[in-house]
């Protein structure tokens, strides 16, 4: 779960990037048989992004820190509810946010950089999340082969040690869930570094048996 284009698109990636993908990144979905589904977001902020986004602080003022609500565009898709949501400072220095939301249909998650389908094909729940990765524009061959060597490198950077995990929970046992690292019942568990993201397309996909 946000749209700023010239990061990596995964559902929450795109604004939470622009603060320089010092976080980690989860994502849990429960999907019940009629369709309808509750989505966890949550994100964990790099102690020193943190004490970064604490210099512009002014207790004069009482203004809080520059950080922007991660879950903005979320919250703001037609047929989604914001459940609740808080920000936890930790021990170590950390932020960690999450935002709960519920939706009638788990579709209504869905954008132009990710598509979500949810049918009961012969009976069965389906369901298809795919989050789509940043892809370089056109151009001549050396200058796209220059670009994407940079983005690389970037992403390499900026990215390097920190995660997206996605735990997605389907109404009934799963029966197929390919790609998956691996599956417990209704659930199945996707783990990837976020570098990764920027490069190609993941896609969470499950079947399950009928509830």
């Amino acid at each position: 779960m946000l749209r700023i284009k010239s990061f990596a698109p995964v559902l929450i990636l795109s604004i939470l990037l622009a603060l320089s993908g010092c976080m980690d990144i989860a994502i849990k979905a429960k999907i019940k048989p009629d369709g309808s589904a509750t989505v966890t977001y949550r994100t964990t902020l790099d102690a020193e992004l943190v004490a970064l986004s604490k210099m512009g602080d002014s207790t004069k003022t009482g203004k809080k820190d520059g950080m922007s609500d991660p879950f903005e565009n979320v919250a703001k898709k037609p047929g989604i509810k914001l459940v609740k949501k808080f920000t936890k400072d930790l021990p170590d220095g950390r932020r960690m946010s999450e935002a709960v939301f519920q939706a009638r249909n788990v579709t209504a998650f869905g954008d132009s950089d990710e598509v979500v389908r949810f049918d009961k094909s012969e009976g069965k729940p389906h369901l298809v999340w795919t989050f789509k990765g940043k892809k370089s524009e056109k151009d001549t061959a050396a200058a796209r082969d220059s670009t994407e060597a940079q983005a690389k490198q970037m992403a390499q950077a900026m990215f390097a040690g920190k995660s997206f995990d996605f735990e997605l929970e389907m109404p009934g046992k799963i029966l197929t869930a390919p790609g998956a690292d691996s599956v417990r019942g209704s659930k199945a568990f996707y783990h990837r570094p976020l570098s990764e993201l920027m490069e190609k397309d993941l896609t969470v996909e499950a079947t399950s048996k009928q509830p």
